[in-house]
């Protein structure tokens, strides 16, 4: 038998321990896990809707123009006299 079959290294061991020592671990990891990963259908679609809705940044921020969303966006008001 090879001698490295039984190797086990500092870190397996040490995770291991830490195991046996706190045995509720793996509980909080799984709740941690929960507030960031585990999403449910509704927080899913409100993301959807965030992302859908989402105002296009303009390509240099520094410049102070403002790139509107929509072609309604674009028209000028009512009482300007650019209006077509």
């Amino acid at each position: 038998m090879l001698p490295a079959r039984h190797y086990v290294s500092e870190h397996t061991q040490f995770i291991r321990e830490l195991k046996e020592k706190r045995p509720q671990i793996e509980e909080q990891q799984r709740v941690s896990r929960a507030i960031w990963w585990d999403k449910l259908p509704k927080d899913l679609a409100q993301e959807k809707a965030m992302d859908r809705d989402r105002v296009a940044q303009a390509p240099y921020v520094y410049s102070g123009d403002v790139l509107p969303q929509r072609l309604e966006d674009v028209k000028p008001p009512p009482d300007s006299p650019d209006r077509v």
